[in-house]
């Protein structure tokens, strides 16, 4: 078994280019649909693929592509409960799956959980346990340090499902990738520690100009591919 970097406990001191245990990428949707991925640098790229039972992101197939043609890391991910399309989990699941099962096995794929949370962790539970069924694929789960610490997680966290962190210090814009970033210092709940962070919503990389989320990996490339495979 592999371990995780915790960024709980440890204090960042390494350099992006010189690091071989951080990896700095973007996550993007239609929304950055002019964005050029081999004009700007970064490790790896997380796309929208879908959302709720019915919308497939228009620009997924063409980022994926271009992703992986480029030689960088690939993440997408599925938004529960999009506006109009909400469904139950094992709908959204299957959805999900039927729209990114040419990537399994290329690529992470994600839980993003942000809206309807009252459901709570049993429907998370269900739709993770639905996508891992059908695709061998154990996905992540984003969501943000408030609400890892308003749930008892421990059913997800306990069956080795890991965490993609959402936690920015401010709304100031960032330029250029980061590798020392704030955390507020109340941890994640059950989960303990992650394997992600998005740190700004706002970040400015040369090659694009327009905001962008960034995010820090914590792990190699070969830890990344790890949580594409079959387990």
């Amino acid at each position: 078994m592999y371990k995780w970097f915790d960024p709980d406990t440890a204090v960042l001191s390494v350099n992006y280019k010189d690091s071989k245990n951080l990896l700095c990428g973007i996550d993007i949707s239609n929304w950055q649909r002019v964005i050029d991925l081999n004009a700007v640098d970064i490790d790896f790229a997380i796309l929208k693929a879908t959302g709720g039972t019915g919308f497939l992101d228009p620009s997924f197939n063409r980022f994926a592509n271009e992703t992986l043609s480029g030689g960088r890391l690939l993440g997408f991910y599925h938004f529960a409960r999009d506006n109009g399309y909400k469904g139950s989990a094992k709908d959204e699941a299957n959805f999900f799956y039927s729209n990114v099962k040419d990537y399994i096995g290329k690529g992470i794929p994600i839980l993003d959980w942000e809206t309807d949370l009252n459901l709570g962790v049993s429907w998370v539970k269900e739709f993770l346990d639905t996508f891992y069924s059908l695709s061998g694929v154990k996905p992540l789960i984003y969501t943000s340090a408030y609400v890892t610490r308003q749930y008892d997680w421990s059913p997800i966290s306990q069956n080795g499902y890991k965490l993609w962190l959402a936690q920015y210090a401010s709304i100031n814009p960032v330029n250029g990738h980061q590798t020392e970033v704030w955390v507020d210092g109340k941890g994640v709940g059950s989960f303990g520690n992650y394997v992600m962070h998005q740190y700004t919503s706002n970040g400015r990389l040369n090659g694009y100009n327009g905001a962008l989320d960034l995010d820090l990996f914590y792990g190699t490339a070969l830890d990344w591919k790890k949580l594409c495979e079959k387990s």
